[in-house]
């Protein structure tokens, strides 16, 4: 088995075991996706030059599988992903900046994404 069917085999066991479904909007197109959520910290120097640590909620999906509006995209800036959970909404935003950039593929072959957001509302 290749690196990158491993990887493929992983995640879609992880959708299994712990799924969170999701929406993924960009502009007016959005996609039902099944994910798993990690989360990922990041040095960053405040404007006072001190390095703090921004934590931000990462979605991790196999690439062929984010697929909004009939297309398979690449996660950018500002993209949104809403879930809902005990019957909250919670709405994240992709981020990029700081260092900090939208996405990163988990393995050298690029099957597997790492969504990089922050939280933008609840509701």
């Amino acid at each position: 088995m290749s690196i990158a069917s491993a990887i493929t085999a992983a995640l879609a066991e992880l959708r299994i075991r712990t799924p969170v479904s999701i929406t993924y909007t960009r502009g007016g197109d959005s996609g039902s996706l099944s994910v798993t959520v990690g989360k990922t910290e990041w040095p960053v120097v405040d404007t006072s030059g001190v390095q703090v640590a921004f934590e931000t909620r990462d979605y991790m999906i196999a690439a062929e599988d984010l697929v909004v509006g009939g297309d398979t995209i690449l996660p950018r800036r500002d993209d949104v992903i809403v879930e809902t959970v005990g019957g909250r909404t919670f709405t994240y935003r992709v981020i990029d900046g700081d260092g900090i950039p939208p996405y990163k593929f988990s393995d050298v072959d690029k099957t597997a994404l790492r969504i990089h957001t922050k939280i933008f509302s609840v509701t």
